[in-house]
């Protein structure tokens, strides 16, 4: 759908709106055939976002913030669950804890951070990016499986996982 649209679309002016709806959708994980649209790298910030979507994670965007478009809210929780899919290629054992890190999750107390993390991964599974066990008593994953969406585009030479 958003390929077709930026395919069609003749100019920078049309291009960022529809590279904002596809990271928007709340069902599209994938990036890298919006990456190789005829023009995409001359808008320079919505080129940038999609490359941060399809190859980096939270701790990148934060890091570098100001290279990138504003996320909205609904961005901002697609690109948590696409850093826990990216921790997940190459650890098959993930706690709360590395996960509320590397996402930034800030709770007032421990309860609030396993609310907010076991959130965050039901999305995750919901969306069919990865299936695990989840390990409520010692608030941990077990990785079992992650979706081709989930690492397109992303570097798994060093994958724990085989195709």
């Amino acid at each position: 759908k958003y390929l077709t649209l930026t395919k069609t679309a003749s100019s920078q002016q049309t291009l960022p709106p529809t590279i904002e709806l596809a990271l928007n959708d709340p069902r599209l994980f994938a990036y890298g055939e919006l990456l190789g649209v005829k023009g995409i790298e001359n808008c320079s910030k919505h080129f940038k976002t999609l490359e941060l979507f399809s190859r980096f994670d939270w701790g990148h965007y934060l890091a570098h913030k100001e290279e990138f478009i504003a996320l909205t809210p609904a961005m901002q929780k697609k690109l948590k669950m696409l850093t826990v899919c990216q921790m997940a290629m190459h650890k098959s054992l993930l706690s709360y804890l590395e996960i509320s890190e590397a996402v930034e999750i800030k709770a007032e107390n421990p309860k609030q951070m396993v609310r907010e993390v076991e959130a965050l991964v039901l999305d995750c599974i919901s969306n069919s990016l990865l299936e695990c066990r989840i390990d409520q008593r010692k608030r941990q994953l077990h990785i079992l499986n992650l979706s081709a969406s989930a690492l397109s585009g992303r570097d798994i030479s060093s994958s724990r996982l085989t195709q």
